[in-house]
């Protein structure tokens, strides 16, 4: 899936600091696969990361678009 895919996306980032995550671990690993898989980081309770996520769901669709 991650070879494939275009982007990742981790939303809930508002519960990182409560969970056992290692954001770190998983940059690393994603680059591992895909080197060009862009990584985005958001919650959608708070807002954070959607702004950078929505541009780039626009510029694909506008370089689709011609």
């Amino acid at each position: 899936m991650f070879r494939q895919s275009s982007a990742c996306v981790v939303n809930k980032l508002d519960l990182a600091p409560h969970l056992d995550v290692d954001l770190a671990a998983l940059h690393a690993n994603v680059e591992q696969v895909n080197t060009k898989l862009a990584v985005f980081e958001l919650s959608a309770k708070t807002g954070k990361g959607l702004s950078a996520w929505l541009d780039w769901l626009r510029a694909r669709v506008s370089a689709k678009r011609g």
